[in-house]
């Protein structure tokens, strides 16, 4: 009897196991390169086709257009204004930006702008 339930319990759990690989493998994270096209369509390395922009998504932080990133004020007498810019480095995904995107299961997710490494100031 004990062998009998121990073989039951033991089938349930390689069903199980199984089908908790098939969930992983068909929803794993992919990371991909692509490229922002003319029309915002989105070219990846990995797929030919370009996705359309209604198709993908983008991080919120990678739509910033204002010019202007801050304005302070100083307390003093008397008062001064500084305007600090958005560097464009960090302005909006625009054409011929290269990009980091994760795929998570069928959708890409442009998660940043990416950069020769000798383009870096130091």
């Amino acid at each position: 009897m004990i062998f009998l339930e121990y073989n039951g319990i033991n089938r349930l759990a390689r069903v199980v196991q199984g089908r908790t690989n098939k969930i992983v493998n068909n929803k794993g994270l992919t990371i991909d390169l692509g490229t922002i096209q003319e029309d915002y369509s989105l070219l990846t390395d990995s797929y030919d086709i370009p996705i359309p922009a209604e198709s993908y998504l983008i991080l919120e932080n990678l739509s910033i257009i204002e010019d202007t990133f801050a304005t302070t004020e100083s307390a003093g007498d008397p008062v001064h204004t500084h305007t600090i810019k958005t560097p464009e480095k960090l302005k909006a995904i625009k054409p011929s930006d290269r990009v980091l995107v994760n795929w998570v299961g069928s959708d890409a997710i442009v998660v940043g702008k990416i950069m020769q490494a000798k383009e870096v100031k130091i």
